[in-house]
């Protein structure tokens, strides 16, 4: 009984995810603020816990461009990600589609602030 319960908890969550909307796509500089990181693995899906797909080897590294649109889990900004241009390389790869998420923040222990503004 606690997986039929589990799927309709899954189920909710993916529909909470409102895409009806116009999507505001940002482009996001992954650099891991401290601890010394090469950078961080992809992230599956807050709203169904679901885990990435596709190629997972192309996970950020320091100094890669994310772009995505930034959705709200439960008070907490994460970025569904659609294309990373890999840090050192030139061309947008897409990732659209495949689950890829990325937390805005990955707190004191966990190598401090993730996405920055490219500018910065």
């Amino acid at each position: 009984m606690a997986e039929a319960n589990d799927k309709t908890e899954v189920a909710e969550a993916a529909a909470a995810v409102d895409t009806s909307q116009d999507e505001e796509v940002t482009t996001y500089l992954l650099k891991v603020s401290h601890g010394g990181c090469t950078g961080v693995n992809w992230r599956g899906n807050p709203f169904t816990k679901a885990r990435p797909t596709g190629d997972t080897s192309n996970w950020p590294r320091n100094g890669s461009h994310l772009r995505g649109v930034q959705r709200d889990c439960g008070g907490t900004p994460w970025l569904e990600v659609y294309e990373i241009k890999q840090a050192g390389t030139d061309d947008w790869v897409s990732v659209k589609g495949e689950g890829k998420w990325m937390g805005y923040d990955g707190g004191a222990f966990n190598g401090g602030k993730w996405l920055h503004d490219p500018e910065e």
